[in-house]
């Protein structure tokens, strides 16, 4: 996948605006006859994305790395800050 570069933000940002506000306003029965196909398509991708995410961390046999909530000798609490003494009481 190519890196995202300066410019190609700016067009999207660009025909977003065009699709979203310019149609919307000038072309009302356009926009309002084929936004369904618009809606339908993100709710199709954003379903499509889920299940794919889904079953690719279901079918991962990786560990995942061992960090603050998730450590590998199995002791939770490896928070620096677990022994402050947060309420001013002398121990």
């Amino acid at each position: 996948m190519p890196p995202g570069l300066p410019y190609m933000y700016t067009n999207g940002l660009f025909l977003g605006f065009i699709f979203a506000f310019l149609l919307r306003r000038y072309r009302y029965d356009w926009w309002s006859r084929y936004n369904y196909l618009t809606s339908a398509a993100l709710d199709t991708g954003v379903a499509i994305s889920g299940l794919l995410i889904f079953f690719a961390v279901q079918s991962w046999d990786g560990a995942f790395p061992a960090w603050w909530g998730n450590p590998a000798d199995g002791v939770v609490d490896h928070c620096p800050l677990s022994g402050a003494n947060f309420n001013g009481d002398s121990w």
